[in-house]
């Protein structure tokens, strides 16, 4: 991963967390977005072993700061090459007693993150030949579980969004 340029969402704690440290441990320069100002301490941690880390406070159910993490990505490391939507949350409960505003905001940080992260990563892998794009999802995307409906309908989305996000980028290298 030498001389590639990678975000990692939801970087501050968990998968997102491994995946920032072990890119950084393969030469990569990551970008950790999180919510979370933890995100800083762990872009200082992979500075202080060698690696290239910076720490972009981003809620990615929000265009704006979806679009200045990409752009903030660009002006440090000049190039945009693998992405990795990992930001989550979940919110347990049936749709008899998930209040609308838990239910919007698990779909809206899952969900539309992706979406959004996406649309602004997209051009910019376009301007180097391309990329790769992962995203986090879940089996409860697959099964739905008792107590899962908001997650699992997110995770679900997740799927079938990067199904239909490969057929329209693999013909320009984004996979």
């Amino acid at each position: 991963f030498q001389g590639k340029a990678i975000i990692v969402t939801g970087g501050a704690s968990g998968i997102g967390k491994a995946t920032a440290n072990l890119f950084a441990a393969e030469g990569a320069s990551v970008v950790i977005s999180d919510i979370n100002p933890a995100g800083e301490g762990v872009a200082r941690e992979i500075n202080q072993r060698g690696g290239s880390a910076i720490f972009v406070q981003t809620d990615v159910s929000r265009a704006d700061q979806a679009e200045r993490l990409i752009q903030e990505t660009l002006r440090q490391y000049g190039r945009l090459d693998i992405l990795h939507n990992n930001a989550g949350i979940l919110v347990v409960g049936d749709v008899t007693t998930i209040s609308e505003a838990d239910w919007d905001r698990c779909i809206d940080i899952n969900l539309k993150g992706v979406y959004l992260v996406s649309k602004y990563a997209i051009p910019a892998m376009l301007q180097t030949g391309g990329g790769a794009i992962i995203n986090t999802a879940s089996t409860a995307g697959l099964s739905g579980g008792s107590g899962y409906s908001a997650y699992s309908a997110s995770k679900a989305g997740i799927i079938l969004l990067t199904q239909c996000m490969a057929l329209d980028f693999a013909r320009k290298n984004i996979r």
